[in-house]
């Protein structure tokens, strides 16, 4: 540790083995770290600045990015044990499909990586799937990726969406889902594509977000995959006592 005085103040620095400063403590209290804080509990009592992800790995209050419910919605985050897929998505592959998801660096459209999802036969489907994130029944929820595919795909081998489930415990165990998709025609360029739930049922409490391939092999890249509740659809009370 070094140590110095700055004004009157005492300042200190921690150096790591090889000398080199990587946290800092100033005269006016402020600190500047080079390496990574692991706490139980931050508390902020003023502004907080952060460039870069913020990351929730479990629990409902996720914080996610570009405006969606289900967090790393972008795919930018990599950081578990699994090198090839971004944090909290996973592929699938239903019945005899074959088929594999991995990150994209090369091709986006936004950031520095997307998510490549390839689909080897035609049978069944190759899904990209969130993780579970809480949802109200009866109300809508809005979809929308950018998305190219290595070929054209038609509105029945595209989909995007929501799976459904009526408890955390079947979202988990991705049983008795309820889908809600839209099929998406979409080219070789990259594209805007929107889809609407509709009104889930009404005990639907919990969801997955994604899509998947189907009755085509071929591969499709996706990027900034939003999924935002359709605030028309819910039930506000905007009611209040005023004098006039």
């Amino acid at each position: 540790i070094n140590k110095e005085y700055v004004l009157g103040f005492l300042e200190f620095t921690i150096a790591n083995n090889s000398g080199t400063p990587v946290t800092t403590f100033d005269n006016l209290g402020n600190a500047t770290l080079s390496g990574e804080l692991t706490t139980k509990d931050i508390v902020v009592n003023q502004n907080a600045t952060f460039n870069g992800n913020i990351i929730q790995t479990n629990g409902i209050n996720a914080l996610p990015d570009q405006g969606s419910i289900v967090p790393n919605s972008g795919f930018e985050v990599n950081i578990d044990s699994n090198p090839t897929m971004p944090d909290i998505w996973s592929c699938i592959n239903t019945g005899t499909s074959t088929g594999t998801c991995a990150i994209d660096a090369i091709n986006h459209n936004q950031g520095d990586t997307s998510l490549a999802v390839t689909k080897t036969n035609t049978a069944n489907q190759t899904q990209f799937i969130s993780s579970c994130i809480p949802v109200t029944g009866g109300n809508t929820y809005n979809v929308n990726a950018r998305v190219h595919g290595s070929a054209s795909l038609s509105n029945s081998q595209f989909f995007i969406g929501l799976w459904g489930y009526t408890n955390k415990a079947d979202c988990d165990a991705n049983t008795n889902a309820t889908s809600y998709h839209t099929g998406k025609a979409i080219g070789t360029s990259w594209g805007i594509e929107n889809s609407s739930t509709g009104a889930l049922g009404a005990i639907i409490t919990w969801a997955r977000a994604g899509g998947y391939i189907t009755g085509v092999a071929r591969k499709v890249n996706i990027d900034a995959f939003r999924t935002i509740q359709n605030s028309l659809t819910s039930a506000m009370d905007i009611a209040e006592n005023y004098y006039a």
